[in-house]
């Protein structure tokens, strides 16, 4: 078993734009880490663990992850997703 298969692929979106991404990792056998505002986005059924938290608010998702093991950040949003995507990569 790879390493990589014990850890969380980070979704930032849960909207219908992730809904492709979410259903390929999950095709590939991954975990999926979940984070959407909408606590009823059409991505949370398909995710191993969902966080509710804006995808802008990196510094609250950072403390919410902190003790568990992230493979990467992804996110198909863009702006501001994008930054936070970054400094979720680089905690």
């Amino acid at each position: 078993m790879n390493h990589l298969d014990k850890r969380y692929f980070l979704v930032l979106g849960g909207s219908k734009d992730s809904l492709k991404l979410v259903k390929t990792l999950k095709q590939l056998g991954k975990l999926v880490l979940l984070v959407d505002k909408n606590q009823e986005c059409i991505c949370k059924k398909l995710a191993d663990l969902f966080i509710c938290y804006s995808i802008w608010d990196h510094e609250n998702i950072i403390d919410q992850i902190k003790d568990l093991q992230i493979a990467i950040s992804l996110t198909r949003s863009s702006g501001y997703a994008s930054v936070s995507c970054i400094k979720i990569n680089n905690f």
